[in-house]
């Protein structure tokens, strides 16, 4: 069975989708590293408060100032207003009309679980997401999502208008706001659902597809004993001597930067797989040569009782007062057109990017 929350490992590597379908691997999973970080746990939390809210057991997040989650996190006033703000976006299209529901893809080849639906009247089908971690996650061509947005579809008894699917993410600064949709009309479900299809049944054990290493490899739990993946990267450390030099042409340049954003995530990947896997070998008592060990490492300090139990146990109040950004202040409901007299976007530098289509959208608001 093949998860939509892994989904942006298996579309692009069927060896992956093999690996996590049938546990046929010889390495330590990742996520056993991982599960109790701090990040997690806070996404976690705020999933709960989010949930807590749709589905009317409070009417607001700030309610759960103070509540705690059964991992230990506690609710802060900035989760509670990261969290409101996803709220009032989902709730900008009306009611949500479920919530953490059971999906089904392609007679059980796919299974997993979506946080909210909306359904609109005039028969747009509404999935959204929320991120509450800081690395930047896009709504288009998020195979995740995509997931979803085929299961609600393949239940309706009558086909949709389109398939919006939203991610909103407060945290990090990102050209479009918090919030980003791909939209996926009607003309192209088929399409996306015959090849969502196929990237399912490249995973199947039957088919044996091989390994596709890549940017994703840095989340898969089978990185460690991938042979492509080591291979991969060691292909890409070949000594060569010369005193000649190359003018690049524009075409040559293009390639080289291409080929070396591929080999930083490659072995980027297989760092972080490697560094796991001997971590979980030493915690079994294996001895790792080279003088490898392990070390303990903690998060920040974090409060374990609601706020008013720190004020009165210390005298002191635990909030501190900070200026809002002119996007906070906009969440507030204050007039962009009054934000913008009283802010401005400083030039900060120049950087090189590659998807200039991307870029044109955002300028043309396409």
């Amino acid at each position: 069975m093949l998860k939509p929350s892994d989904a942006h490992l298996w579309v692009r590597c069927p060896l992956a989708g093999n690996v996590m379908a049938t546990g046929h691997y010889y390495g330590t999973p990742l996520t056993e590293h991982h599960a109790d970080s701090d990040s997690r746990r806070e996404g976690t939390c705020a999933h709960w408060v989010a949930e807590n809210v749709f589905t009317g057991r409070v009417d607001h997040a700030r309610e759960m100032i103070g509540h705690t989650h059964n991992n230990g996190w506690v609710v802060d006033e900035d989760m509670a207003h990261r969290v409101d703000g996803y709220i009032a976006y989902v709730r900008g299209f009306g009611e949500p009309t479920a919530t953490e529901r059971p999906v089904d893809l392609f007679n059980g080849i796919v299974r997993g679980r979506l946080d909210t639906v909306t359904a609109s009247s005039g028969g747009v089908v509404r999935i959204f997401d929320y991120k509450d971690g800081w690395r930047p996650v896009e709504a288009d061509q998020n195979y995740t999502m995509l997931c979803y947005g085929m299961a609600v579809v393949a239940e309706m008894a009558t086909p949709p208008t389109a398939v919006e699917l939203h991610i909103y993410q407060p945290r990090p600064t990102h050209p479009d706001g918090p919030a980003r949709v791909w939209r996926i009309e009607a003309a192209d479900i088929m399409r996306w659902w015959g090849w969502l299809y196929e990237r399912a049944t490249d995973c199947l054990p039957q088919y044996g597809k091989p390994g596709n290493p890549g940017p994703q490899c840095r989340d898969c739990p089978a990185a460690a004993s991938c042979h492509a993946l080591g291979a991969s990267v060691a292909a890409q450390y070949e000594t060569v001597r010369s005193a000649r030099m190359v003018n690049h042409t524009p075409e040559q340049l293009a390639a080289d930067l291409d080929f070396l954003d591929l080999a930083d995530a490659l072995v980027s990947a297989r760092r972080s797989a490697l560094q796991s896997e001997a971590v979980a070998r030493i915690d079994r008592g294996q001895f790792i040569p080279g003088g490898w060990g392990v070390t303990p490492t903690k998060g920040n300090r974090r409060f374990t009782v609601p706020p008013e139990v720190v004020e009165r146990a210390t005298g002191v109040h635990p909030y501190k007062q900070v200026l809002m950004t002119p996007a906070e202040l906009e969440r507030q409901g204050v007039q962009p057109d009054i934000v913008n007299m009283l802010s401005q976007r400083p030039f900060i530098g120049r950087k090189l990017t590659k998807n200039m289509e991307a870029i044109a959208k955002r300028m043309f608001k396409a």
